[in-house]
Protein backbone atom coordinates (compact mmCIF):
# COMPACT_ATOMS: atom_id res chain seq x y z
CA UNK A 1 0.00 0.00 0.00
CA UNK A 2 2.81 2.31 0.54
CA UNK A 3 4.39 1.38 -2.66
CA UNK A 4 1.73 2.30 -4.71
CA UNK A 5 0.85 5.83 -2.17
CA UNK A 6 4.55 6.40 -3.37
CA UNK A 7 4.52 5.05 -6.83
CA UNK A 8 1.36 7.78 -6.81
CA UNK A 9 3.12 11.04 -5.57
CA UNK A 10 6.51 10.19 -8.10
CA UNK A 11 3.69 10.00 -10.96
CA UNK A 12 2.06 13.22 -9.86
CA UNK A 13 5.24 15.45 -9.44
CA UNK A 14 6.14 14.05 -12.77
CA UNK A 15 2.83 15.07 -14.37
CA UNK A 16 3.21 18.27 -12.56
CA UNK A 17 6.47 18.77 -14.06
CA UNK A 18 5.47 17.99 -17.52
CA UNK A 19 3.03 20.66 -17.03
CA UNK A 20 5.47 23.49 -16.20
CA UNK A 21 7.94 22.92 -18.27
CA UNK A 22 5.27 22.65 -21.25
CA UNK A 23 4.16 25.98 -19.66
CA UNK A 24 7.68 27.42 -19.78
CA UNK A 25 8.32 26.00 -23.25
CA UNK A 26 4.91 27.99 -24.36
CA UNK A 27 6.21 31.35 -22.38
CA UNK A 28 9.83 30.82 -24.32
CA UNK A 29 8.03 30.21 -27.58
CA UNK A 30 5.69 33.12 -27.26
CA UNK A 31 9.00 35.26 -26.12
CA UNK A 32 11.04 34.24 -28.91
CA UNK A 33 8.32 35.48 -31.65
CA UNK A 34 7.85 38.39 -29.83
CA UNK A 35 11.56 38.97 -29.90
CA UNK A 36 11.60 38.08 -34.07
CA UNK A 37 9.05 40.93 -34.44
CA UNK A 38 10.95 43.05 -32.73
CA UNK A 39 14.13 42.24 -34.61
CA UNK A 40 11.93 42.69 -37.59
CA UNK A 41 10.42 45.85 -36.49
CA UNK A 42 14.10 46.97 -35.80
CA UNK A 43 14.98 45.84 -39.12
CA UNK A 44 11.84 47.59 -40.93
CA UNK A 45 13.27 51.26 -38.96
CA UNK A 46 16.72 50.61 -39.74
CA UNK A 47 16.07 50.25 -43.62
CA UNK A 48 14.12 52.80 -43.69
CA UNK A 49 16.96 55.49 -41.56
CA UNK A 50 19.13 54.66 -44.25
CA UNK A 51 16.94 55.12 -47.32
CA UNK A 52 15.79 58.37 -45.60
CA UNK A 53 19.51 59.12 -45.19
CA UNK A 54 20.05 58.20 -48.91
CA UNK A 55 17.26 59.98 -50.07
CA UNK A 56 18.38 62.98 -48.31
CA UNK A 57 22.44 62.47 -49.58
CA UNK A 58 20.66 61.98 -53.38
CA UNK A 59 18.41 64.99 -52.70
CA UNK A 60 21.46 67.31 -51.65
CA UNK A 61 23.56 66.40 -54.25
CA UNK A 62 21.12 67.05 -56.80
CA UNK A 63 20.57 70.29 -55.42
CA UNK A 64 24.34 70.60 -54.92
CA UNK A 65 24.97 70.41 -58.84
CA UNK A 66 21.69 72.51 -59.58
CA UNK A 67 23.51 75.31 -57.96
CA UNK A 68 26.36 74.83 -59.46
CA UNK A 69 24.56 75.02 -62.77
CA UNK A 70 22.85 77.73 -61.42
CA UNK A 71 26.55 79.93 -60.27
CA UNK A 72 27.61 79.16 -64.02
CA UNK A 73 24.75 80.42 -65.72
CA UNK A 74 24.41 83.57 -63.47
CA UNK A 75 28.07 84.20 -64.08
CA UNK A 76 27.79 83.86 -68.29
CA UNK A 77 24.62 86.41 -67.55
CA UNK A 78 26.90 88.83 -65.95
CA UNK A 79 29.44 88.64 -68.48
CA UNK A 80 27.00 89.53 -71.06
CA UNK A 81 25.75 92.33 -68.99
CA UNK A 82 29.14 93.37 -68.65
CA UNK A 83 29.67 93.37 -72.91
CA UNK A 84 26.17 94.91 -73.08
CA UNK A 85 27.13 97.91 -70.83
CA UNK A 86 30.26 98.30 -72.65
CA UNK A 87 28.42 98.35 -76.05
CA UNK A 88 26.06 100.44 -73.87
CA UNK A 89 28.90 102.99 -73.39
CA UNK A 90 30.53 103.15 -76.81
CA UNK A 91 26.83 103.37 -78.38
CA UNK A 92 26.72 106.79 -76.16
CA UNK A 93 29.90 108.27 -77.03
CA UNK A 94 28.88 107.65 -80.69
CA UNK A 95 25.85 109.57 -80.28
CA UNK A 96 27.67 112.15 -78.51
CA UNK A 97 30.26 112.57 -81.42
CA UNK A 98 27.21 112.35 -84.17
CA UNK A 99 25.68 115.43 -81.90
CA UNK A 100 29.06 117.03 -82.86
CA UNK A 101 29.61 116.13 -86.30
CA UNK A 102 26.09 116.67 -86.71
CA UNK A 103 26.35 120.53 -85.24
CA UNK A 104 29.60 121.33 -87.15
CA UNK A 105 28.00 120.70 -90.50
CA UNK A 106 25.30 121.83 -90.03
CA UNK A 107 27.08 125.14 -88.89
CA UNK A 108 29.53 124.34 -92.30
CA UNK A 109 26.18 124.50 -94.42
CA UNK A 110 24.17 126.93 -93.16
CA UNK A 111 27.61 129.59 -93.33
CA UNK A 112 28.03 128.19 -97.31
CA UNK A 113 24.43 128.29 -98.30
CA UNK A 114 24.79 132.15 -96.59
CA UNK A 115 27.79 132.69 -98.67
CA UNK A 116 26.61 131.61 -101.96
CA UNK A 117 23.54 133.41 -101.68
CA UNK A 118 25.65 136.65 -101.33
CA UNK A 119 27.74 136.02 -103.99
CA UNK A 120 24.99 134.58 -106.31
CA UNK A 121 23.22 138.36 -105.29
CA UNK A 122 26.86 140.07 -105.76
CA UNK A 123 27.71 138.58 -109.13
CA UNK A 124 25.04 136.52 -110.92
CA UNK A 125 22.38 139.15 -110.91
CA UNK A 126 24.27 140.76 -113.79
CA UNK A 127 22.60 139.92 -116.78
CA UNK A 128 23.58 137.75 -119.76
CA UNK A 129 24.66 140.42 -121.76
CA UNK A 130 25.65 143.04 -119.04
CA UNK A 131 28.18 139.62 -118.98
CA UNK A 132 28.42 139.65 -122.75
CA UNK A 133 29.27 143.54 -122.53
CA UNK A 134 32.12 142.89 -120.05
CA UNK A 135 33.99 140.70 -122.13
CA UNK A 136 33.50 142.50 -125.44
CA UNK A 137 34.25 146.18 -124.43
CA UNK A 138 37.84 145.34 -124.06
CA UNK A 139 39.71 147.37 -126.20
CA UNK A 140 42.55 144.99 -126.57
CA UNK A 141 43.12 140.67 -126.74
CA UNK A 142 45.11 141.64 -123.64
CA UNK A 143 42.23 142.83 -121.71
CA UNK A 144 39.94 140.52 -123.61
CA UNK A 145 41.96 137.58 -122.13
CA UNK A 146 41.85 139.12 -118.61
CA UNK A 147 38.24 139.34 -118.44
CA UNK A 148 37.49 136.05 -119.03
CA UNK A 149 40.51 134.32 -116.89
CA UNK A 150 38.39 136.37 -114.37
CA UNK A 151 34.73 134.99 -115.37
CA UNK A 152 36.56 131.58 -115.36
CA UNK A 153 38.04 132.21 -112.19
CA UNK A 154 34.72 133.34 -111.07
CA UNK A 155 33.17 130.08 -112.40
CA UNK A 156 35.56 128.01 -110.65
CA UNK A 157 35.74 129.40 -107.08
CA UNK A 158 31.83 129.43 -107.19
CA UNK A 159 31.20 125.68 -108.47
CA UNK A 160 33.76 124.61 -105.90
CA UNK A 161 31.97 125.93 -103.24
CA UNK A 162 28.95 124.63 -104.67
CA UNK A 163 30.58 120.96 -104.42
CA UNK A 164 31.61 121.49 -100.88
CA UNK A 165 28.22 122.67 -100.01
CA UNK A 166 26.88 119.31 -101.97
CA UNK A 167 30.06 116.63 -99.59
CA UNK A 168 28.44 118.90 -96.75
CA UNK A 169 24.74 118.26 -97.19
CA UNK A 170 25.54 114.19 -97.98
CA UNK A 171 27.78 114.21 -95.51
CA UNK A 172 25.07 115.77 -92.15
CA UNK A 173 22.60 113.77 -94.53
CA UNK A 174 24.82 110.53 -93.81
CA UNK A 175 25.42 111.57 -90.12
CA UNK A 176 21.67 112.06 -89.66
CA UNK A 177 20.86 108.63 -90.70
CA UNK A 178 24.15 107.09 -88.83
CA UNK A 179 22.66 108.92 -85.12
CA UNK A 180 19.27 107.42 -85.86
CA UNK A 181 20.50 104.13 -86.14
CA UNK A 182 22.90 104.13 -82.96
CA UNK A 183 19.73 105.83 -81.08
CA UNK A 184 17.72 102.82 -82.36
CA UNK A 185 21.25 100.82 -81.06
CA UNK A 186 21.03 102.62 -78.06
CA UNK A 187 17.69 101.44 -77.12
CA UNK A 188 17.61 98.30 -78.25
CA UNK A 189 20.63 97.99 -76.31
CA UNK A 190 18.61 99.45 -72.80
CA UNK A 191 16.05 96.84 -73.35
CA UNK A 192 18.30 93.93 -73.20
CA UNK A 193 20.09 95.24 -70.38
CA UNK A 194 17.11 95.42 -68.31
CA UNK A 195 15.57 92.00 -69.40
CA UNK A 196 19.45 90.68 -68.24
CA UNK A 197 18.92 92.43 -65.04
CA UNK A 198 15.67 91.02 -64.08
CA UNK A 199 16.92 87.69 -64.82
CA UNK A 200 20.17 87.98 -62.74
CA UNK A 201 18.29 89.28 -60.15
CA UNK A 202 15.50 86.51 -60.47
CA UNK A 203 17.87 83.70 -60.63
CA UNK A 204 19.89 85.04 -57.11
CA UNK A 205 16.75 84.64 -55.69
CA UNK A 206 16.55 81.07 -56.56
CA UNK A 207 20.24 80.58 -55.83
CA UNK A 208 19.52 82.01 -52.22
CA UNK A 209 16.52 79.66 -52.08
CA UNK A 210 18.89 76.28 -52.88
CA UNK A 211 21.16 77.77 -50.16
CA UNK A 212 18.39 77.44 -48.24
CA UNK A 213 17.81 73.99 -49.17
CA UNK A 214 20.79 72.90 -49.10
CA UNK A 215 21.29 73.78 -45.73
CA UNK A 216 18.09 72.43 -44.34
CA UNK A 217 18.79 68.96 -46.29
CA UNK A 218 22.21 68.96 -44.32
CA UNK A 219 20.73 69.20 -41.02
CA UNK A 220 18.17 66.27 -42.31
CA UNK A 221 21.04 64.37 -43.07
CA UNK A 222 22.86 64.91 -39.56
CA UNK A 223 19.58 63.98 -37.78
CA UNK A 224 19.14 61.23 -39.85
CA UNK A 225 22.52 60.11 -39.05
CA UNK A 226 22.39 60.37 -35.18
CA UNK A 227 18.84 58.64 -35.11
CA UNK A 228 20.68 55.65 -36.97
CA UNK A 229 23.22 55.60 -34.70
CA UNK A 230 20.95 55.75 -31.39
Amino acid sequence: MKKVVFLAIILSLIMLHNHVWAKDITLIKRGLVKEKKRAREIEQKLKEKRRKIKDIRETKRHLIWELDSLNRKIHAETRKLESLNRGLKETQDKIKALDTKIHRLWTDTQRTKTHLHQRLRSYYKLSQIASWNMLFSAQTPTNFIRCLKYLEYIMRYDIAILKDYQCDLSSLRMAQIDLRNEKRRLFDLKLEIKKRQDRIKKERKRQLALLNDIKVKENLYLAAIQDLKN
